[in-house]
């Protein structure tokens, strides 16, 4: 993050770095607030944590799930909630885009898809209940990215991901890639993985 600040401020911008667990909607608080005191108005909210254990729905842990949930479904509503009264005490003609999942649109995708889609319901929720607001609400739904959002994904299905792009980096079960290994896997498999910048 101190990275993508520094690339900010050498293309003239303002940026701040600040740590929060989404899930707990009083840190939130604390981000919005922290927004508004230093530039005093809100202008847009990109609700874009998101967070996957994959694997059979049988498999799965019940605490994976709560987590998902918390940080895919109920951070997102708070944040969005937070937001809106943000930007209407600053009279902001604000925008707040949601991240979705193209697995939103699977039926066979899992809580993962399953918290997408209730993100998608979420979005056209708000958009209704903005309508006379001068708040819009941009949901977008992503295939692949080449992030490190794949980090709870089992090693093998990274290292095979990996062997197509033609990289032989170590994959460690919970650690980051690097970003030049993320960059070389979305420049060698761009029909299946876009970056995050296009």
């Amino acid at each position: 993050m101190e990275e993508a600040k520094k690339g900010v401020e050498d293309r003239g911008g303002c940026a701040s770095v600040i740590t929060a667990d989404v899930r707990d909607l009083s840190q939130v608080k604390v981000l919005v607030d922290a927004a508004m005191e230093a530039t005093g108005r809100l202008d847009i909210m990109i609700n874009n944590a998101g967070l996957e254990y994959p694997g059979k729905l049988l498999d799965g842990d019940p605490e994976q799930w709560r987590e998902v949930f918390e940080t895919n479904v109920l951070a997102v509503a708070g944040r969005c909630r937070a937001a809106v009264k943000a930007m209407r005490g600053c009279s902001a003609e604000g925008r707040i885009v949601n991240v979705s999942s193209v697995a939103s649109q699977r039926s066979d995708s899992g809580c993962y898809g399953a918290t997408k889609h209730a993100v998608n319901v979420l979005s056209a929720t708000l958009r209704n209940e903005l309508e006379e607001d001068s708040i819009r609400v941009t949901n977008v739904m992503p295939g692949a990215i080449a992030t490190n959002f794949a980090r709870n994904f089992a090693p093998e299905f990274k290292a095979d991901i990996l062997q197509m792009a033609g990289s032989d980096a170590e994959v460690k079960e919970g650690e980051r890639l690097p970003d030049e290994v993320l960059r070389h896997v979305a420049d060698t498999l761009g029909e299946r993985f876009t970056t995050p910048g296009t």
